[in-house]
This record gives C-alpha cells, structure tokens and sequence, in this order.
C-alpha cells in the first residue's frame, strides 16, 4: 500500500454534529441549572437521535463492525448518550470554568520536560473523549499559554462561549477558516513563542494534505499537517486523550513524543509518514478501549462496502 503524502481529501467538511437550537438549549440549562439536569434532558434528546438519525446510524454500525463490536439499538443509543454527555462537559467547563470534574494524569511530566526546551509542544488529540477539558487541565497547571485549534463549522453559541472561556493570557482560540496559510503561520508562531498547540489529528479537511496508513486493519486518511509543522519548527507531537471514566470523572494520559526535531527536505516525508502511522496506532488502541467516546460520525473508512476485508 503506497503511503504517501498527498494534497487534497473530501471526506469531510469540518462541521459539528448537531443544531444550533438545541446548543443553545444544553447552554442554558447548564448556565441556569447545572449539568445534572442537563444529562436528565439528554436521556430525551439521545433516543430522538437514535430514532431518526438513520445517516450516523448506519456510521455507528460501519464502525463496530469494523472494530468486531455488535451494534443494536442499545448500543447505537449509548453512543448518542455519551457524545451528549461529552458535548454538556464540554459546555459546562467552557461557560462556567467551574471545576465539575476531578482527574487523574498519567505522564503529564513528558509535557513539563518538552517545554523546557522552548520549541513549544503540539498536542495532538482525537474526537474522542474530551480534548477541550484536557487543554484546559494543562492550562492551569503547565507554565505556558495554551491554544486550541478549533474547526469555523462551530454554532455561534459555541464561539462565543469558547471565547470567554480563553480570554486571559494564558489561553487562546484559533478558529480554522478556508485559509489554511494564515492558520499555519498563527500555529508556527506559538510554537516559537514556546507555547502549547492543541489540535486533532483524525480528522482531514477539503485541501489538507494527508497520509494513507492502516487504521483497524484498513486504509484511512490521516492529516500530515502537524507533523509537518513540527518538522519544520522542531516542536514535538505528544499525543494526548482525556476520557470519561464515570460521570465526574477523566483520566488524562500523554505518549512520548512521536516527533521531535527538525528534519531535512530530504527525510521529511519518510518521518512523516512514519509519525502519522505511530499516532493512528496509538489512536487505534486508545479506540478499541473507549468505543463510545469515538466521535467521528462520518464515513471515517470511505466506501468499505466493496472493499476486501
């Protein structure tokens, strides 16, 4: 199978799953009554979902299979429930920067030592789990601004809410919009500036350059771009998740670096490829073991129907 860097994927758009509406409504609840209340409302909005969504149904059912999971309708419900539940932890976290949640970190000091090399550190998470409430971790407890890459498909709500959520110096949003150069240079500029990226690394945009590695014994696109970036600042990759454990719960875990030097033109593309292929492995197992917090509800595979198996 060939593995190379390539320019352009149309897998996906960047947009959020969901509608503005009911965004609005989770927003108030959390800020007026609390996140209790609002997961006694989810228990309504996941089986509307589970009843009408016939689209992420049949995702939901591509991906267990391929994984060898069974998929009825309890199941389909519990991944409506728990990408709910991880939307109101995420809201709740953002609006209010109450501390809702309790942790526990596993190699958060691999951070801390890549810092200390002033190159900045990128972040690479999945749509799985809980990014957001891991960045915001870090940023109370890592001496170095930190900034969230976040894709323009956002409700307006959420915007705004992510925006009071980052409006101190330590934290900062970068929304990805059609120019994909002024992205790069703003992420390039944190990154000398020793700062913390945040981003994800599953999923590939229209134009984006991307690499063909295995994922769950297939063929899947990865985005280069932060690999890319990292290649040419010398900042490393640390692979990062935050998943729920029970209902106030995360575990944090960082890897080692998967890059962490400048490389020349020459190399560049045999260590990228290689980078990506190491992260899809570590996203692989971190999938296999939290199913239901994987939220990528698109064809992640493409069209797998005539492929062999």
């Amino acid at each position: 199978m060939k593995r190379n860097i390539k320019e352009k994927n149309s897998n996906w758009v960047g947009l959020s799953k969901g509608n503005s509406t009911g965004t609005r409504l989770f927003i108030w609840v959390i800020s007026r009554v609390g996140i209790i209340p609002a997961y006694f409302i989810l228990l309504f909005a996941a089986a509307q979902y589970t009843l009408i969504d016939k689209k992420t149904r049949a995702i939901l059912q591509e991906f267990r299979n391929v994984i060898g999971l069974t998929c009825g309708i309890k199941e389909v419900y519990y991944h409506f429930y728990s990408f709910g539940m991880s939307l109101i932890d995420r809201y709740a976290y953002l609006l209010t920067g109450k501390q809702f949640f309790t942790f526990d970190t596993k190699n958060e000091d691999v951070i801390e030592k890549e810092l200390k090399a002033g190159k900045g550190v990128i972040l690479l998470g999945a749509h799985l789990g809980n990014w957001e409430l891991a960045g915001k971790l870090l940023q109370g407890r890592l001496n170095a601004k930190v900034n969230f890459l976040m894709y323009d498909g956002e409700s307006s709500a959420v915007k705004a809410a992510v925006r009071k959520a980052t409006d101190n110096r330590q934290a900062n949003v970068i929304f990805v919009g059609n120019d994909n150069v002024d992205t790069s240079v703003a992420l390039v500029n944190a990154l000398q500036n020793g700062e913390i990226v945040c981003l994800n690394g599953d999923r590939v945009l229209e134009d984006q350059r991307y690499a063909d590695v295995s994922f769950m014994g297939r063929s899947v696109k990865f985005p280069a771009g932060p690999f890319i970036i990292s290649a040419v600042t010398g900042a490393p990759v640390i692979p990062i998740f935050a998943v729920k454990t029970s209902l106030k719960h995360y575990s944090f875990f960082a890897y080692k670096p998967i890059m962490s030097d400048l490389c020349s033109r020459h190399e560049r593309m045999t260590r990228i490829n290689s980078a990506v292929e190491s992260y899809a492995a570590i996203l692989e197992s971190v999938v296999r073991k939290y199913p239901y917090q994987w939220f990528n509800y698109y064809h992640f595979w493409g069209d797998i129907k005539n492929r062999s198996k």
